[in-house]
């Protein structure tokens, strides 16, 4: 198993968040989604949930249905909050035209 996963996301691509943010957010998500008045502080929150879930998945090396994922904030920073989840860090930024996640396994030990 891998301790750490990464993924970058160009903004840009998620620009039909129309058709995709059912497919990859999480109820719970949803409800912040909506949320947000612009088109651009949505395309970033979708490619913010796009990497971290991207990134978590490179840790487990399984795929995984996305919008079972629920990525919440806890102290103002993002985790996982999924049962079974609690061990994984995660950090979400963005830029202009990108964002980048990082997810950690926190127990990860070598064989």
């Amino acid at each position: 198993m891998n301790k750490i996963g990464i993924d970058i996301i160009e903004i840009k691509r998620l620009r039909n968040w129309k058709k995709l943010f059912k497919k990859i957010l999480h109820e719970d998500e949803i409800k912040i989604f909506q949320k947000f008045n612009t088109k651009k502080r949505k395309n970033e929150f979708l490619a913010g949930r796009w990497a971290a879930k991207e990134a978590l998945m490179k840790i487990l090396n399984k795929d995984i249905t996305m919008n079972l994922i629920n990525i919440g904030y806890k102290n103002n920073k993002p985790v996982f909050l999924n049962e079974g989840y609690e061990n994984y860090n995660i950090s979400i930024s963005h830029e202009t035209k990108y964002c980048v996640a990082v997810a950690i396994d926190l127990d990860f030990k070598e064989a």
